[in-house]
């Protein structure tokens, strides 16, 4: 996952499509993949926000370590939209889009397309989904 984020942030997408096409070649799972992408942002966002994120994080001391290091190079704006964007990407799976593209696509939007954090019916979205991915958590 970290790899993932991290060429997410770097937008390389060339990296990112190589990563996706081993992972897809080695029978992963791509719904998986993006429910593990959604969960490893809210980790990156409980890190971000919470003032001991050990109590809010289930993982080994150095996994948790790079979850806050890599958490201080994120916006939570930039978060909050890879969130969005992977759960786009399972909906369109769930409906029968094919799973690889779906993924490509999402990957590709994080790179490419330039985020409008003043966009007030993406944030309204962002904050519910957010809202409903927390009550499952809890």
């Amino acid at each position: 996952m970290f790899n993932i984020v991290d060429g997410i942030e770097k937008k390389d997408i060339t990296s990112l499509l190589t990563l996706l096409d081993e992972l897809y070649d080695n029978s992963c799972d791509m719904e998986r993949l993006c429910n593990e992408l959604v969960s490893h942002y809210r980790d990156l966002m409980m890190a971000k926000t919470a003032k001991n994120p050990s109590l809010l994080i289930t993982a080994t001391k150095e996994d948790l370590d790079s979850i806050v290091t890599q958490a201080k190079s994120i916006s939570f704006e930039s978060i909050m939209y890879a969130v969005d964007k992977f759960y786009d990407c399972i909906e369109n799976m769930k409906s029968g889009a094919n799973k690889r593209t779906s993924v490509e696509v999402a990957l590709i939007k994080l790179c490419k397309i330039h985020m409008n954090t003043s966009d007030q019916h993406h944030d309204v979205l962002s904050i519910k989904r957010l809202i409903s991915f927390m009550l499952i958590v809890v």
